[in-house]
């Protein structure tokens, strides 16, 4: 199952695809962002949430605590819109290239191409399933 933050007030939900609009803020799908589960270390965000109370702070990095729950940074997570998803794909292409002879696939929530017979079990870049990717040759 995939986890969608609202980009407008952070909420979560989980699910194949995102809500048609956010059930706290009414925001529109276009506004939901796939939660990466893991992400590279050095990735540069201007939004993070604390996993554990929800709260999003905007800033380059997380704080050293969480302001309400007393996280530490550790236990921040980036936000990351599409753009920047497209971005970290380009950035680490080569770290996760499949084979290069066989079929294309792409990840149909973050644009990642993948190069192999049958498509990768989770996508590098933003941890979506196989189901996620479509074959594009």
């Amino acid at each position: 199952m995939i986890k969608w933050v609202c980009s407008v007030c952070g909420y979560i939900v989980e699910g194949e695809n995102p809500p048609e609009f956010c059930p706290v803020c009414g925001a529109d799908e276009k506004d939901f962002l796939m939660k990466l589960k893991d992400y590279p270390k050095d990735v540069s965000a201007d939004t993070w949430r604390c996993e554990i109370c929800g709260f999003i702070l905007n800033g380059e990095k997380p704080p050293t605590r969480c302001p309400v729950c007393k996280a530490s940074s550790d236990d921040f997570e980036p936000i990351l819109d599409k753009n920047t998803l497209l971005d970290l794909v380009d950035t680490y292409k080569d770290e996760f290239e499949g084979d290069s002879q066989g079929a294309s696939w792409r990840c149909s929530v973050c644009g990642y191409i993948y190069q192999g017979e049958t498509p990768p079990d989770d996508c590098p870049i933003c941890k979506a399933d196989s189901t996620r990717f479509v074959k594009i040759s």
